[in-house]
């Protein structure tokens, strides 16, 4: 039974990064994706090239090398938590297959350790863009040891850690969850402030790694004197057999008893609705609602009621807001920085930095892809809404609503308030926000249209959908790309034409010709999925 559950797993894994077409059964746009996904993999791989370097500098030189990799095994074990925590939840308790897997005469030990292999891939992915170039590193420092094939097995191993800890993560979330009356919101407020606690370690960061380098040999010292199981556990990469043996066998152990305190509560977690009380019914008027009101208000339902839809696809929004607020709060002390820099800059820029706020807008406007997933996420149920009496345009027009709804109001506060912030005049301001404005609308169309281009329905998981699927890339790296060309085309152009006044009827244009595509042969591709 767990070689059929492990096979079931593998081949959801395999359908995210290999979607087809439900009529045809034809791969769409895999090599494509898979090429995408590994330069951004190397592309963030490369970024803890210079921490392994500034380590290795540090340690080496001394013979503490254990060291060494004690610092990026600790930064590995962080950053897999950190990228794996948010699916972590969803995985293990909120499969929509819980139910029925349950049914069956399979223990749920079974279930949930087919489920933990999902959640260890996601997170060994983001260990190894942090340990597998402090690897070469240790390489290009010390020389290719005897010990290398030791050393690759050793992520395994971390990895192994790195997933007990990500797993009691998510059962205590699961536990908050399983008592909480608002169980979404619950959800999204303890996201949020794992969230807040990461970008409060990343700011810090720097200077933290400077002050490890700066005392490398009192570090050394403290540890190989107060802490020796973990200065054993480390030493696994330098050629120590105990070592080698003590990971192993602390890891495999400690998951193993994970494994068994999940499984106990597994079921109460993934079905109750304990400390959630019934709410009563009471008389009211009815007041009846149209069409277009009705499906806008199913979306905004959708939205809100799933948490992996808030946080991933509308994390920008969150942002947009708390900095508008902080802006509001420090405007004068914002302001009088910002007039310092701006004058210390070369009057040739002036022109180019008006279309600041518009960039800054445009970025953060396009992390918000709400409509890409949409259509996605109606999953197995996408016959209800095509049997509805509506038409696809309505559809889609409701599923736009949402994303307009949301990401208008943010993107020209934020754009009005950093205009306001550089002392723009308010013609400028006036262009910032029209071109933040169209951008909102390109990526509301653009996510319309990759979603039913590129479906993702065979999921058994929401966050799926949300998460992996081409649609969503696809959407914000296209609108990234935009904002890119866009500028570069103005800073190569800046002596001969302003282009900056016109930059909004790229992504209006985009916009439009999209939207026509959606509301006339999309009619069509929408109830052929």
């Amino acid at each position: 039974m767990f070689k059929a559950l492990l096979k079931k797993q593998l081949l959801e894994l395999k359908e995210v990064y290999t979607p087809r077409n439900r009529k045809s059964k034809k791969k769409t746009g895999t090599k494509g994706f898979v090429i995408l996904f590994a330069i951004l993999t190397v592309s963030v791989s490369f970024s803890f090239v210079g921490m392994g370097f500034l380590f290795a500098d540090a340690f080496l030189p001394l013979g503490l090398d254990w060291v060494y990799f004690m610092m990026m095994s600790a930064i590995a074990l962080i950053v897999s938590i950190v990228g794996s925590v948010f699916s972590a939840y969803s995985i293990l308790y909120n499969a929509k297959d819980n139910e029925f897997l349950m049914a069956m005469p399979i223990p749920p030990a079974t279930i949930l350790s087919v489920r933990l292999i999902a959640v260890f891939l996601s997170g060994f992915l983001f260990e190894c863009m942090a340990l597998v170039p402090a690897i070469i590193v240790y390489a290009i420092r010390a020389g290719i040891k005897w010990y290398l094939p030791l050393q690759v097995i050793d992520l395994v191993w971390i990895g192994l850690l790195a997933l007990v800890l990500t797993s009691l993560l998510g059962y205590l979330v699961g536990l908050v969850v399983a008592h909480a009356r608002h169980k979404s919101l619950t959800t999204i407020v303890v996201s949020l402030v794992l969230l807040a606690l990461y970008y409060f370690i990343y700011f810090r960061l720097n200077s933290f790694l400077q002050a490890i380098a700066t005392n490398a040999a009192l570090i050394g010292e403290s540890v190989s004197g107060k802490a020796k199981p973990i200065m054993w556990l480390s030493q696994a990469f330098t050629g120590n057999l105990w070592g080698f043996l003590l990971l192993m066998v602390t890891s495999v152990v400690l998951m193993g008893l994970t494994v068994l305190l999940l499984s106990r509560h597994f079921g109460k977690i993934a079905f109750t609705n304990k400390g959630v009380k019934k709410t009563a019914y009471v008389a009211r008027p009815l007041h009846q609602k149209g069409v277009a009101s009705a499906l806008v208000r199913r979306e905004f339902v959708r939205f809100f009621q799933t948490p992996a839809y808030v946080l991933n696809c509308g994390l920008g929004i969150i942002i947009s807001l708390a900095l508008c607020v902080y802006a509001v709060v420090r405007f004068n002390f914002l302001k009088s920085g910002l007039e310092s820099v701006l004058a210390a800059l070369p009057p040739e820029w002036k022109d180019l930095l008006a279309f600041v706020p518009a960039l800054g807008a445009g970025f953060m406007g396009s992390m918000n892809v709400i409509t890409a997933p949409s259509i996605s996420l109606e999953g197995n149920s996408l016959w209800l809404l095509k049997s509805m009496p509506v038409t696809s345009a309505q559809v889609f027009s409701a599923k736009q609503a949402l994303h307009l709804y949301l990401n208008l109001p943010p993107v020209i506060l934020t754009t009005a308030l950093v205009s306001a912030l550089m002392g723009l005049t308010v013609w400028e301001g006036i262009i910032n926000v029209v071109y933040g404005m169209s951008l909102v609308g390109f990526t509301s169309a653009m996510g319309l249209y990759m979603g039913l281009k590129k479906p993702l329905l065979d999921w058994t998981n929401e966050a799926v959908p949300i998460k992996q699927s081409a649609s969503v890339a696809i959407t914000m790296f296209g609108a990234w790309a935009i904002v890119i060309a866009e500028a570069v085309a103005a800073y190569l152009l800046r002596n001969s034409i302003n282009l900056i006044p016109y930059l909004f009827i790229l992504p209006l244009g985009l916009c439009a010709v999209l939207n026509r595509h959606l509301y006339t042969r999309g009619d069509r591709e929408f109830r052929d999925l």
